[in-house]
């Protein structure tokens, strides 16, 4: 879909990124990193893997068209057990991280306004359903004016999905 896109609007920047549910962004000092890592393994890991469904195209006017997020609530149950390491999230105390409230996946960004109105009139209407397996998160990390590397693979794991233990993150 995102090459499709790149290709008919003459947009690049479709391509350049995986198709992906951000669900946070932080920024952290670098001697943080490995001790977050490991809470954010605990945390992740009580989580099982869940289906995710989606349906239909939505935007934020003028630059950015996605593919909804039907069923969130799982995506939310593990947004919400992953803000209880957000004091581990800062890199100093200005810097909050975000946590996603409306999970989507995002089709094309930074859209001038001429691929916008074209892309969002054929796609407004369109029909597009899909169902997919989230088993793992993928912790990415960006320096200024640089791509994304991973820096860590988290697998859902959990058999029990109705009840999330407290960690221990403290060890």
């Amino acid at each position: 879909m995102k090459q499709g896109f790149a290709t008919k609007f003459l947009n690049e920047s479709a391509i350049k990124t995986r198709p992906q549910i951000p669900i946070l962004s932080f920024s952290l000092a670098e001697n943080n990193e490995t001790k977050l890592i490991q809470r954010m393994r605990t945390v992740i890991e009580m989580h099982a893997p869940f289906s995710v469904e989606l349906n239909g195209y939505g935007s934020f006017p003028t630059h950015t068209i996605y593919v909804h997020v039907v069923a969130k609530q799982k995506i939310l149950q593990l947004v919400k057990t992953l803000r209880q390491l957000q004091k581990w999230m800062k890199a100093d105390k200005d810097k909050k991280p975000y946590f996603i409230v409306a999970p989507s996946i995002t089709i094309a960004n930074k859209l001038l306004p001429w691929q916008y109105e074209k892309a969002w009139n054929e796609l407004k209407y369109a029909n597009f359903s899909a169902m997919l397996m989230a088993e793992q998160l993928v912790l990415l990390k960006r320096k200024p004016g640089m791509h994304y590397n991973i820096v860590a693979n988290f697998y859902l794991k959990a058999n029990n999905t109705s009840v999330y233990p407290q960690p221990n993150l403290f060890q």
